[in-house]
């Protein structure tokens, strides 16, 4: 059984990536060239079906210039 936390956070993570993509305009295929993995990648972290590693988990937060802390749930900004 996976640990309740863990699933909430991928959900926030996958909501705040959803959200930041929104905002900035760009696409699947964009982002995943600026972050180094493949659209199928960046559309199942959104989707919250696959978690990026931690480089990539870095990457997108330098590439929308938000703290990892924003991006895991653990802050609200």
């Amino acid at each position: 059984m996976k640990n309740p936390s863990s699933e909430f956070r991928r959900k926030i993570f996958a909501q705040r990536l959803a959200l930041l993509v929104e905002k900035a305009g760009i696409t699947h295929a964009a982002l995943a060239k600026e972050v180094g993995v493949s659209r199928v990648q960046i559309t199942q972290y959104i989707s919250a079906s696959r978690q990026p590693s931690i480089d990539v988990f870095v990457a997108l937060a330098h590439y929308f210039d938000v703290s990892l802390d924003y991006l895991a749930g653990e802050t609200k900004e």
